[in-house]
């Protein structure tokens, strides 16, 4: 028989279980709520590095910032990478974090570190080599390098990131040159296009080095990174180089797309920046001239017609404007005195285009791509003289004002 009373019972009970679940269940989602809230508050709280962007060419400035550390507290950074010559190249630089407990790389000061002063790019500049310190210097290759940062307390490793610097944009076009006895590689921007040329040559290294042709055309111009000697089957010495051999290089480059042969500029390093002179003063075609580390005298290596051109550049026979670029403590050679010398002759005969030569106090021969490090020897004296803080201003100016250069020259 049913009974109401033993029903109203069972009611009573099922209640009671349900609420007795409900309470469980609420306080197992509470506690899974606060476990996830501290998760995330102790993930907010880790020190953190940042550097941004995380990719980005090596000429382009990067910020790195510090946060979530204790205000007023030590913090080293460190920076290292491996390029080509694959010795191990490492810097760092110590700060005291603000009353926010983060540091501002682009507006601190370090108290100690491989460079003194204010300056977002200082960890990449003053690396130095680590090991065979006395090995062949460094020379650059178009491929990325990766740079490990780590943010040190006490010795002790808390936060770590990796960023991508670049010699090549991935759109840029490569273009292997093994024509015409020619040995080269054209960079062009894309696909499309009616690109200003600038030929761009090495020094008495010899061999073919792309790098400054490949960081050109990621600005936005066609560039052929050209050999001279050292490779084959070009003369294996810096030799009777016959300047016909440039010429060849010129007509080549006329008929190729996307390419205005009718805005053709040389670009040269040391003996490169000599021949630009030179080539500058012989070809009519080249319409601009940027020399770095320059000599006003070409050397008996230089042949036209069978002939030596050895002497004197006549740099007033130059089609457009010219600019040069050196440092003062060069040891290598006084290309900075003979650099004025260029000028003056410029002067002399009222050379109808733009000209100028920019002088660095404390740089030597070794402006370069900026934020590029400066190999040092076992003395701590930098190649080619000069200091590397001297030397890494003068490669980060020289830098834009090359480009102010080729993007007056190009309109």
């Amino acid at each position: 028989m049913f009974n109401i009373n033993n029903y109203k019972k069972q009611i009573v009970k099922n209640k009671s279980s349900f609420i007795i679940i409900f309470i469980l269940i609420s306080l197992l989602i509470s506690s899974c709520t606060v476990k996830q809230e501290v998760q995330i508050t102790e993930q907010e709280i880790k020190p953190k590095i940042k550097v941004e962007p995380k990719s980005a060419l090596r000429d382009e400035k990067v910020n790195i910032m510090l946060s979530n550390f204790k205000p007023g507290q030590k913090v080293t950074i460190r920076a290292n990478t491996r390029f080509s010559s694959k010795n191990r190249w490492e810097s760092y630089a110590t700060f005291i974090a603000d009353e926010n407990g983060t540091v501002d790389v682009s507006k601190q000061k370090p108290i100690e570190g491989t460079y003194e002063d204010i300056d977002p790019m200082g960890l990449f500049w003053s690396m130095e080599m680590s090991e065979d310190k006395d090995e062949e210097f460094y020379r650059g290759e178009i491929d990325p390098i990766y740079i490990n940062f780590t943010a040190e307390v006490d010795g002790e490793e808390v936060t770590s990131t990796v960023v991508e610097r670049l010699m090549v944009l991935p759109e840029v076009i490569r273009i292997p040159v093994r024509e015409k006895g020619l040995v080269g590689t054209l960079f062009l921007p894309e696909s499309e296009g009616n690109y200003p040329v600038v030929i761009v040559l090495g020094g008495s290294e010899g061999g073919l080095y792309e790098e400054r042709a490949a960081i050109l055309a990621s600005h936005g111009y066609a560039a052929l990174a050209l050999a001279y000697f050292g490779i084959d089957p070009l003369p294996a010495g810096l030799y009777n180089i016959p300047l016909e051999y440039f010429k060849t290089a010129i007509d080549w480059l006329k008929p190729q797309e996307n390419i205005d042969s009718k805005k053709l500029a040389v670009n040269g390093f040391s003996r490169g920046g000599e021949l630009a002179l030179l080539l500058g003063s012989t070809f009519k075609e080249i319409r601009a001239v940027i020399g770095y580390a320059v000599s006003r005298s070409a050397g008996s290596e230089w042949t036209y017609k069978g002939e030596s051109v050895g002497g004197y550049i006549p740099v007033e026979n130059i089609n457009g404007p010219v600019l040069l670029i050196s440092g003062k403590k060069d040891v290598i050679w006084p290309s900075s005195d003979m650099s004025d010398m260029v000028i003056d002759r410029l002067t002399k005969y009222d050379h109808p285009y733009f000209y100028k030569h920019l002088s660095y106090e404390g740089a030597g021969h070794a402006i370069f791509i900026p934020y590029v490090p400066f190999y040092k020897y076992s003395d701590g004296s930098v190649w080619g003289g000069g200091n590397a803080k001297d030397n890494a201003f003068a490669s980060v100016d020289s830098w834009k004002k090359v480009f102010d250069f080729l993007e007056e020259f190009s309109n």
